[in-house]
């Protein structure tokens, strides 16, 4: 197998013996039974959609990774996690172009529980793209931390 420049997996190789017809066949690969869980809340169910405001020109691509909502696993362990990304833009108007990602996470047990949300939006002007971030984490129902940073960077492409 290669793989890039020069980079090469080598794996040993047993020439056959005749006592190989001999064995028998592999066994069919072990699958364990799912995982259960209890459904606590629901996600919205995940998809991607595409909408067109005719009299704007804007058009919005959702991608929507919100598949499973809030799980009890069988040791008690409380898990979610979301992601929510939008393009948008207006037709004939490029500097109008912005990407918007929401992410959120949940984990917690019995006498804990600890809550992220990050989120970033990226625009442009004609001159630098601007990128902003914000993380929130939220322990027992208490925020412990918020930050936002934003960052220029510039189009120095042409």
């Amino acid at each position: 197998m290669f793989h890039g420049d020069g980079a090469a997996l080598v794996l040993p190789e047993r020439p056959p013996r005749p006592e190989d017809a001999t064995l028998r066949p592999l066994d069919p690969p072990a699958e364990p039974a799912p995982l259960v869980i209890e459904q606590v809340r629901s996600g919205s169910g995940g998809g991607r959609t595409v909408t067109r405001d005719l009299a704007s020109g804007r058009t919005d691509v959702l991608f929507d990774w919100d598949c499973g909502g809030l799980v009890l696993l069988p040791n008690g362990l409380l898990y979610e996690d979301t992601s929510v990304t939008t393009y948008s833009i207006v037709e004939g108007e490029p500097l109008s172009a912005r990407v918007d990602v929401h992410n959120t996470s949940v984990t917690g047990r019995d006498g804990w529980r600890v809550e992220i949300a990050a989120n970033g939006t990226m625009t442009s002007s004609a001159d630098e793209f601007l990128v902003t971030s914000r993380l929130e984490l939220v322990e027992d129902g208490v925020r412990t931390f918020a930050r936002t940073w934003t960052h220029r960077f510039p189009r120095d492409h042409l």
